[in-house]
């Protein structure tokens, strides 16, 4: 197997292609006005049209950051982000945003590549990759970062103090449930749960592919990842007090790019649209909603899509219609979060608050 940065680097490479290429087919054609299979194996997507036109969502503010934005959580009082200025060798910041004064303050230094963002009930958790390999030779100092190949606590408090877990190329987190990592190994991957005073116990191993998405519900931890080879997904699902297997379903050509529950299903997005999957057995129920997504939040009644090319989507979760719609918020980011305020998408140079368009 290929180095574990270099796998991370291909399978966003692909992850990326599959967006291109998808955003250039939508904006070509139109979405389909009925049910259709475009390939052998194919989701059944369908495109039927709303009632009525969808309403703006109002963009009702803005916290700037010198920075792009990848990775958004909330704690209940205030929204934690992931980013930095793009380069090599270049580490990244955790930021603290207050949403009553719309300020930001840098909360710690985190890695160079940083997977993955967890708030949990005292700390918010950075995944931390690796910065060592092909793309990231420069960064060689030494014995490396502090950082690098972590999971990095955060403290809620005032000091927000950093302490690190050494973990070999993690690749996301999950923190509502306990603190829950996967982390990428030659063989495919391992479900960690981090058990107080910090010790990581690995509870499960799959023969899958990087990067994995995590998400909690229904009493499980879900988790979807891609089967490059097919163009397909999978989504498992995992006990929460043993980490056992409790399902696992393939999500045909359906590459997962980001991870939901709630509302009544499991909702997957990527690159055929927005799939909602059976909280009971994980296999997908009901058609695809064509529109092109890198990620997903569940809040207020609604499912809310992002697209990454500046377009934001409040979508009704009984039939996929689409009640709102906001643009020139998200370009080239896909992160969301969603708070008593609105919907939080991160974007270029700081967040931007959306409210609801119903």
């Amino acid at each position: 197997m290929r180095p574990a940065t270099l796998a991370r680097a291909a399978a966003r490479s692909s992850a990326l292609a599959v967006a291109g290429a998808l955003a250039l087919a939508l904006a070509a054609c139109p979405a389909p006005t009925r049910p259709t299979r475009t390939a052998p194996g194919a989701p059944t997507v369908t495109g039927a049209p709303p009632t009525q036109a969808p309403s703006p969502l109002e963009v009702v503010a803005r916290v700037r950051i010198p920075f792009g934005v990848g990775f958004l959580g909330w704690d209940g009082r205030f929204l934690w982000a992931v980013g930095g200025p793009f380069g090599e060798g270049r580490r990244q910041w955790l930021v603290r945003i207050d949403p009553r004064s719309r300020t930001a303050k840098r909360a710690a230094l985190v890695g160079i590549l940083a997977n993955g963002l967890a708030v949990g009930r005292d700390a918010v958790w950075v995944a931390n990759g690796s910065g060592r390999g092909a793309a990231y030779s420069q960064s060689e100092r030494g014995p490396g970062f502090p950082q690098e190949n972590s999971l990095q606590r955060v403290g809620l408090g005032p000091r927000a103090s950093s302490r690190y877990l050494p973990m070999d190329y993690p690749e996301a987190v999950a923190a509502d449930h306990g603190v829950w990592a996967v982390r990428l190994t030659a063989e495919g991957l391992e479900l960690v749960r981090v058990d107080a005073p910090g010790r990581p116990r690995v509870v499960a191993e799959l023969a899958a592919n990087p990067p994995a998405f995590l998400a909690f519900g229904d009493r499980r931890l879900w988790m979807a990842t891609p089967v490059w080879e097919s163009g397909d997904g999978l989504l498992t699902s995992f006990d929460l007090a043993t980490g056992a297997v409790r399902t696992q379903a393939r999500l045909p050509k359906m590459v997962p790019s980001g991870l939901a529950v709630g509302l009544g299903g499991v909702w997957v997005v990527g690159s055929w649209g927005v799939l909602r999957a059976d909280p009971a057995t994980g296999r997908p129920s009901g058609p695809v909603v064509p529109i092109l997504s890198c990620a997903v939040a569940v809040g207020g009644g609604f499912l809310w899509i992002a697209d990454g090319l500046g377009r934001v989507y409040q979508l009704d979760p009984a039939n996929g219609t689409v009640v709102g719609q906001a643009s020139g918020v998200g370009r080239n980011r896909c992160a969301l979060a969603y708070t008593e305020d609105g919907l939080w998408v991160a974007d270029a140079r700081g967040v931007t608050l959306v409210a609801s368009g119903r």
